[in-house]
């Protein structure tokens, strides 16, 4: 069978309906419960194969300065891959960035397992089983682990982050997104964490008892009490430092927003609502002011109730 020579995705960004940290464990690695939920918003990714090749080329658009090789975590992905699978040639990425860089919306870790779908896909024989793609995501990233596996959905995140089980997703809503352009890398939000929180041990209760009223919610398919029940333990650490959040969450509640939050580490922002003239209203207010805005809605598996 002929080999393809090229495929094309989308890596779909993510938010945190809920993050916790509930330990550190002695090699460094934080420990993790709550909810990540898939967007339709995304970056377009096209991987070329070429057998006589050599090497990997990554060429991003849209992305700013976002370097194009192995500080990439999608550049790391296709050498992983072809290191894994024994797949000789060369590999071509072409990536739109439209997820804002170190925002919390998983957008290199999206990329990364995009081009892990993509590559697996034209690898033909070569093609690894379900079990090592995981494997080879989970190495990358963690958000890497979940963006593989949950495209389409909604995934309860334990471990550092790669124990995955899936949850109902987000009920039908409009989700806007928002980033002013303060970036935040995981592991300094991950240090201020630290130094504010310490063991997480204070309020761990209470906080587990508030994920298992979002999982009910969840189940039960209800918005209003999911918006009720959405937190952030990052938020406590990086608002601080990072003000601009607070004031994007306080403008989308203005604008009839359920429940505004941030997602991930940050710095962006999402906003839950039932009113997509709203939402729209308000990311046209804010992309006018220069800040970055979509609105968008969750991704939803194939076959259940679509979103507004």
């Amino acid at each position: 069978m002929e080999r393809l020579a090229a495929a094309d995705g989308i890596a779909r960004a993510k938010i945190n309906l809920f993050l916790d940290v509930i330990g550190r464990q002695s090699d460094g690695y934080h420990r993790i419960d709550g909810v990540m939920q898939s967007l339709e918003l995304g970056d377009p990714v096209r991987v070329c194969f070429a057998p006589a090749g050599s090497g990997i080329h990554l060429q991003v658009t849209g992305g700013g300065d976002i370097p194009v090789d192995s500080r990439n975590l999608a550049w790391r992905a296709a050498e992983r891959f072809l290191t894994c699978s024994g797949l000789g040639g060369g590999v071509t990425v072409l990536l739109e960035k439209r997820i804002p860089a170190a925002g919390g919306l998983a957008g290199g870790s999206s990329d990364a397992a995009c081009v892990l779908r993509l590559l697996n896909r034209l690898a033909g024989e070569a093609a690894l089983p379900p079990s090592v793609l995981s494997s080879l995501a989970a190495e990358l990233g963690a958000d890497v682990a979940f963006c593989l596996e949950s495209p389409d959905g909604a995934m309860r995140t334990e471990g550092i982050g790669t124990v995955l089980t899936p949850v109902p997703p987000l009920p039908a809503c409009t989700v806007l997104v928002a980033n002013a352009g303060e970036g935040v890398s995981t592991p300094w939000g991950y240090a201020a964490l630290d130094e504010r929180l310490g063991d997480y041990a204070a309020g761990r209760q209470a906080r587990a008892e508030r994920f298992a009223a979002l999982l009910s919610a969840l189940r039960a398919g209800s918005l209003e009490r999911v918006a009720a029940s959405c937190f952030n333990i990052f938020e406590a650490a990086i608002i601080p430092v990072r003000p601009r959040v607070q004031e994007l969450k306080d403008r989308m509640r203005a604008a009839g927003a359920l429940v505004a939050m941030m997602s991930g580490s940050g710095p962006s922002v999402f906003g839950l609502f039932r009113d997509r003239v709203a939402a729209e209203s308000l990311c046209c207010a804010m992309q006018r002011e220069g800040i970055t805005a979509f609105v968008t809605v969750g991704r939803r598996p194939w076959g259940s109730a679509p979103s507004p």
